[in-house]
């Protein structure tokens, strides 16, 4: 399993928050996959803080889910106007689903 971590800023890159930006980064992450974990947080670029969004993706390696990634962190970069959007890449992930009932 591949583990994907986006990171994105609400700012853009001429420093104006970005309005709706949990609504939209939602929308775009729903468009290209069909599961993910969208976290909010503060992050910190050219040593200013502001509001992001962490987003966690578990895929099956493929180029198709590697396109579906580069897809995403593409519109969150326009669509936002951001700056830069950092994607982390982690192979082999070991994933378990657990169910106590």
């Amino acid at each position: 399993m591949l583990y994907y971590r986006i990171y994105v800023g609400h700012v853009t890159e001429k420093g104006r928050k970005v309005k709706r930006a949990e609504a939209r980064i939602e929308s775009i992450v729903a468009r290209h996959i069909e599961g993910a974990t969208i976290i909010s947080s503060t992050g910190i670029w050219e040593g200013q803080t502001e509001p992001a969004s962490v987003i966690d993706v578990f895929v099956n390696p493929s180029k198709a889910n590697a396109r579906r990634v580069k897809a995403i962190s593409r519109d969150l970069d326009i669509e936002l106007k951001q700056e830069a959007v950092m994607v982390v890449t982690m192979p082999d992930v070991q994933v378990k689903f657990t169910d106590y009932e």
